[in-house]
């Protein structure tokens, strides 16, 4: 149980934003909330002004950088959260009073016989910028206490690295620190101090005859999506042979420090661990029940192939149940791989950008369905090719009523060969039969020794619309 609505103004692209992460009857669904658009269609915009609105100092947000993305004097940005009672966490470039803000923009979804309450937790340097806390129908939190839920944001990034002296002393102790950050909440010495302590630790615990479950299967549930993901053998592992423990990656046969890893894996295996951890520890910190938990991640699909774009959204889910996942992408193999995805398309016009409805993702939609109905890309081809087929097409409509002249005759029969030239598959879209082997030709009784050869056209065009 997490976020339900998100609504900003004035930020980035968007004169209003307004985000439906609820399940149609009031609660919030977990998802995955795919964000797809454009470049310049404020995705990445989308994810940072939702962690400004949860955003207290510690988190490490960029709130210097953030404020060039603020384009009204009055902007802000209003999460509406429900855990096992509804809050509000909100940020805002101007003082205004909290209780009229949520009941002009969210008066509709939010109910009680209180108001909310206003309660600031951080201000940053500049003097622009206020921030608050809401809560309905009792008193705001103690500063210092723990979130009611816990939230980590990141986006691409190389943190792991080899490091000659790994120090299981730089272990992360607060899951709440540095966690929206997005590039740099990934902390490379405290993330592999957290690999080399789950091996040490549940080794410590066996020797002693006691319980090792904890570490066991928090590191088999980490391994496990590492190889949903890559649809391959991924096994951390440490090195006993060098004078210091080491972190190590088996993979295709061979073990591999962290600056050897390819960058996909490295990139996953930094924010999923390092999200792991986090909400071990937050769990930890609420008497071990699991906390309601978001994970926001900019640009999912950085650094991977098309093969393991198709995978990791399942894989994610799989491995995180239970909690809120919300993404950023520009790929079709994300947006079409879950069942329960929806996604959330973030168009521009005149400059502005806007949010449409949530709908159900294209599951079982082919990739250029996808490409087509998402991102608004019609041909499947490269911009040459596309050009040429439509200067072919054209001549071939007037062609096909007799209004072609000589000239234009010749030139749609050099399109044709040329077009017909570059692919087998082109040969079929120009109206051209592909060539068969011999082989087949001799099943078809068409070989050397047999009969005229059967026409096998097809309507022009059709695979390219199809």
């Amino acid at each position: 149980m997490c976020i339900v609505r998100f609504v900003a103004e004035g930020v980035g692209p968007f004169e209003r934003l307004d985000l439906d992460l609820s399940d149609g009857r009031g609660n919030p669904h977990l998802g995955p909330h795919v964000l797809a658009g454009v470049n310049g269609s404020g995705k990445s915009t989308a994810l940072r002004a939702i962690a400004w609105s949860l955003a207290t100092s510690g988190h490490r947000f960029d709130f210097v950088r953030w404020t060039h993305l603020l384009s009204a004097k009055n902007s802000y940005a209003c999460t509406l959260v429900k855990t096992h009672e509804p809050f509000i966490c909100a940020a805002s470039s101007h003082r205004r009073s909290l209780a009229g803000w949520v009941k002009e923009q969210l008066g509709g979804d939010w109910q009680g016989d209180a108001n909310p309450v206003q309660h600031p937790l951080h201000r940053p340097m500049s003097r622009e910028a206020e921030f608050y806390y809401a809560r309905l129908g009792r008193q705001p939190p103690d500063p210092n206490s723990e979130d009611p839920f816990f939230c980590a944001a990141y986006a691409p990034t190389k943190a792991l690295q080899y490091l000659p002296h790994p120090d299981m002393g730089k272990a992360q102790t607060n899951p709440y620190a540095n966690a929206l950050g997005f590039e740099t909440t990934c902390d490379n010495e405290s993330l592999q101090a957290w690999f080399l302590n789950l091996f040490s630790r549940g080794a410590i615990a066996a020797r002693r005859g006691e319980p090792a479950e904890k570490y066991d299967n928090l590191l088999s549930s980490f391994q496990t999506a590492l190889e949903d993901i890559f649809a391959e053998h991924v096994t951390l592992d440490v090195s006993l042979d060098s004078p210091v423990l080491q972190p190590l990656v088996k993979l295709r046969g061979s073990q591999l420090n962290l600056s050897q890893i390819p960058d996909g894996i490295r990139g996953v295996l930094g924010w999923l661990g390092d999200f792991l951890n986090r909400r071990e520890m937050a769990s930890h910190d609420q008497r071990r029940q699991p906390v309601p938990s978001v994970l926001l991640i900019d640009e999912l699909d950085a650094h991977l192939h098309p093969r393991w774009q198709r995978q990791i959204l399942p894989a994610i889910q799989k491995a995180l149940p239970g909690v809120q996942i919300i993404v950023a992408t520009h790929s079709p193999f994300i947006i079409s791989s879950c069942r329960e995805a929806k996604v959330h398309v973030l168009q521009v016009s005149s400059g502005k950008a806007q949010a449409l409805p949530p709908v159900d993702a294209p599951f079982g939609y082919s990739v250029n369905a996808t490409l087509k109905d998402i991102f608004d890309v019609n041909s499947q081809f490269d911009l040459k090719t596309e050009r040429d087929l439509d200067e072919w097409d054209a001549l071939k409509r007037r062609d096909t009523i007799g209004k072609l002249s000589p000239t234009d005759k010749k030139r749609l029969q050099q399109l044709t060969t040329e077009l017909s030239e570059r692919s087998e598959e082109l040969k079929f879209v120009v109206g051209l039969p592909p060539r068969l082997s011999e082989s087949v030709l001799g099943v078809l009784g068409e070989g050397k020794n047999g009969g005229k050869q059967a026409k096998t056209r097809r309507p022009a065009r059709q695979i390219r619309h199809g």
